[in-house]
């Protein structure tokens, strides 16, 4: 196995990981919209729903540094 940042619970929950994964894609989509549309109030909302979906797979499934 190579170095991973990934907890074992990642691999011992998977659809739960996917559950996030799925979850990932539309508030990326709002992130590309906004990011495009150059309005930074929409930027900045969907900039934090990006980063509270990330954010949330990370907290359950990553290993945190140190």
């Amino acid at each position: 196995m190579t170095d991973s940042a990934a907890k074992p619970e990642l691999w011992k929950n998977w659809a739960e990981a996917q559950r996030y994964w799925s979850g990932l894609q539309p508030v990326a989509e709002r992130l590309d919209a906004a990011v495009k549309s150059g309005d930074r109030t929409q930027i900045a909302q969907a900039l934090g729903a990006t980063s509270k979906a990330c954010g949330s797979c990370h907290e359950d499934f990553r290993v945190k540094k140190n």
